[in-house]
């Protein structure tokens, strides 16, 4: 059990990363400024989609990092 409690872990954490840059990566508002909590861009939204669904199928296929 704990394998699998590591395991779940370190995947929790990878997907962590990959919002993180995803977010640091998100293109500015028409503004120039960043977009505001609750404020959704297309591209941050693609880019946190695609994290969210690599990590996943990662996960489900038992690839190791």
């Amino acid at each position: 059990m704990q394998s699998r409690s590591s395991s779940s872990l370190r995947q929790l954490h990878v997907l962590c990363m990959r919002l993180i840059e995803a977010s640091k990566n998100a293109p500015l508002t028409a503004a120039g400024a960043p977009p505001q909590a609750g404020e959704a861009t297309a591209g941050g939204a693609a880019a946190t989609s695609a994290a969210v669904h690599w990590t996943y199928d990662e996960a489900q296929s038992g690839k190791k990092k």
